[in-house]
């Protein structure tokens, strides 16, 4: 039997005030793209999901489970990690209740270059082959303090030029400016109805299979496209 490939995902959610009427469904999202990866007998995944807004997580749970919130804004996580890196094995399937003893719910404005500048910056780092980054985001960008539109269309490209795959997904909203704007080719992005965000993301799991298992280019089809937005 041949030695199965190792994929490392990185899920990038949008957590600002905008998502609040599509929260649920974006979660559940997330468990279909982990279940397709589960399901896959070509790759071994492992997989770690962030959220994003730029409020930040102000604290954590304390040893009685409460949460404890500080008002210190300089140390707010505007990035937080909602599932560290890890196989899917130890995949625990997320909900809004497990979210929100995290401190994790929307809130605050889009700081998407920052949140994916970040992830992209520490999937370089990580020095793994094939890895895939999926930005979740219903809005544009407002609220970076650290990158710009260049140096976040400069990221992409050296992530694209050394063999690694980045997409974005648009949650009720044409993210297809902000993919344009970045460099990204009409391949790299879907926009999806609120109602069919899970049937989007096991979609995109399948594409990242692929890539993961053979190497193959992440293609979002026009096919692809025009499912992602039948209500």
């Amino acid at each position: 039997m041949a030695r199965k490939q190792n994929l490392y995902t990185y899920i990038v959610l949008d957590r600002t005030g905008s998502m609040t009427d599509k929260w649920q469904q974006s979660i559940s999202s997330i468990n279909e793209y982990v279940n397709v990866l589960k399901e896959s007998k070509e790759v071994k995944s492992f997989v770690k999901v962030v959220a994003f807004d730029d409020n930040g997580v102000y604290g954590h749970l304390n040893k009685s489970g409460s949460i404890y919130l500080s008002l210190d804004t300089q140390t707010a996580e505007k990035v937080s990690t909602v599932f560290e890196m890890a196989s899917i094995d130890t995949w625990v399937p997320l909900t809004v209740e497990s979210l929100q003893l995290k401190n994790v719910y929307p809130r605050g404005m889009t700081n998407l270059y920052d949140a994916t500048g970040k992830t992209l910056n520490e999937a370089i780092e990580s020095g793994k082959k094939r890895v895939c980054v999926v930005v979740v985001t219903d809005g544009y960008e407002n609220a970076s303090k650290e990158f710009t539109q260049e140096t976040i269309k400069a990221k992409i490209k050296q992530f694209q030029d050394d063999g690694k795959e980045v997409v974005f997904l648009g949650a009720n909203f044409d993210v297809s400016t902000t993919a344009s704007t970045l460099g990204m080719a009409q391949d790299k992005f879907i926009n999806t109805v609120s109602n069919n965000l899970s049937g989007t993301m096991r979609a995109l799991a399948t594409h990242s299979v692929a890539y993961g298992s053979m190497g193959a280019t992440m293609s979002i089809s026009a096919e692809d496209k025009a499912a992602a937005i039948k209500s």
